[in-house]
């Protein structure tokens, strides 16, 4: 199930962005578990698989930002469901970010 249907992202990313994270995801585990991957690529020779934790980051960053900027547009969405106000609106928004930056502040 997922955000995935709450989305804008542009075609592709959301599904692009986990393909990402699977394969650093593999890969992060290193020659031991998984020799014939690391056979098949090129220059994989001497490659620390420590390095692959860089694109589970990196995936991981971009879906949380996506999933965030989903979250923040149920928000309004669900404010303009509650009150046809645009002051009460930006103030129940600011109120909301204020709070959340208090929190992850702490």
């Amino acid at each position: 199930v997922g955000v995935g249907h709450v989305m804008k992202a542009p075609r592709g990313t959301v599904g692009a962005l986990r393909g990402i994270a699977v394969f650093s995801f593999v890969m992060m585990h290193g020659r031991a578990n998984f020799p014939g991957v690391y056979r098949v690529l090129p220059f994989h020779d001497d490659v620390e698989a420590i390095r692959y934790t860089l694109g589970l980051h990196y995936a991981g960053v971009m879906l949380g930002g996506i999933a965030g900027a989903a979250l923040l547009r149920a928000i309004v969405e669900a404010l303009h469901r509650f009150s046809a106000h645009p002051f009460y609106r930006m103030s129940v928004f600011f109120s909301v970010l204020f709070v959340t930056l208090v929190f992850a502040g702490q």
